[in-house]
């Protein structure tokens, strides 16, 4: 990814920028079966693509020892699947490819405390929290038969993907300005 970060006063910080959010990448082999008959063909299964970040951050320092932040992103992408299916008697291959379109606006909010317990230790305890962000799928089909297109990109349906609430927590302690100790605790609730 990519970042460009700005101080635009002594208490307002702002970045922006991009990257990957996640990534698919697969690829195995196996036979199905058709129903209504005895005839088992050989098949592979292939998935590609992933999800980007666009976003935008901004800090601001609430006095000397406390912080708070928002992450303002999009995320965007496509996740592709195809199943590839041979059927030996007529030599012929069917490939099927459905594309999910994801989009939508995703924010995230932290706080940050941060001071001096003693001459040699400093201490730092910070949150982040995400509320459940719903991203639109939109999915297209092609369907080939032995690299000719006999559907090509037809909207199949609007569909929808849920990313969980997200809650997290850290604190860390330093000594004399040099070795940190650290440990953070992230929950998702994925269903």
């Amino acid at each position: 990814g990519i970042s460009l970060g700005i101080k635009l006063n002594k208490s307002w910080a702002s970045n922006i920028g991009f990257g990957q959010f996640s990534t698919v990448n697969y690829k195995f082999a196996g036979s199905k079966a058709v129903e209504g008959s005895n005839n088992v063909y050989s098949t592979s299964y292939e998935g590609n693509g992933g999800l980007n970040e666009y976003y935008w951050n901004n800090a601001f320092s609430l006095g000397k020892h406390f912080s708070i932040g928002v992450r303002s992103s999009l995320i965007a992408g496509s996740i592709n699947q195809t199943e590839s299916v041979y059927e030996p008697s007529l030599q012929t291959t069917i490939e099927t490819k459905q594309q999910d379109f994801l989009n939508n606006f995703r924010f995230q909010y932290g706080a940050l405390y941060s001071t001096t317990i003693s001459k040699k230790w400093d201490m730092a305890l910070g949150a982040r929290y995400s509320p459940k962000t719903r991203l639109s799928a939109e999915r297209t089909l092609t369907v080939t038969q032995d690299g000719v297109n006999i559907v090509e990109d037809v909207f199949v349906k609007n569909d929808r993907f849920f990313l969980p609430s997200t809650y997290a927590a850290g604190l860390s302690l330093t000594h004399n300005k040099k070795t940190v100790f650290a440990v953070d605790y992230t929950y998702e609730d994925w269903s």
